[in-house]
């Protein structure tokens, strides 16, 4: 017998080996009969807050003072509603900004 197997049957052993992992925690959750307590969940900051700590820790000056960034914040905001915009618009997979046609010459 080789060792060799096609993608269906590494398809059908990864299934297997995930399917067996969540029988496994499963079974040690229900076999102690009692469930791990819950860790009290801290709200995630905002997308513009992360960018605005990582810049602060990146870029440290003295004069980045609270009234500079809280107008980098409010930019770091507007861009990130456009971008939720722009992403919200379907386009199907034909669609392109632009169409290149290389000059042929006459």
């Amino acid at each position: 017998m080789t060792d060799l197997f096609d993608r269906r049957d590494f398809a059908r052993r990864a299934a297997l080996a995930a399917f067996a992992a969540g029988i496994g925690t499963a079974s040690v959750v229900s076999a102690s009969g009692e469930e791990p307590p819950a860790e009290p969940q801290t709200p995630a900051p905002a997308p513009h807050e992360l960018l605005l700590e990582f810049l602060k820790r990146e870029y440290p000056h003295e004069k980045l003072t609270p009234e500079i960034l809280e107008m980098i914040s409010a930019d770091l905001q507007a861009q990130l509603g456009r971008s939720r915009a722009l992403k919200s618009v379907p386009l199907p997979n034909g669609a392109a900004p632009f169409v290149f046609q290389a000059y042929r010459g006459e």
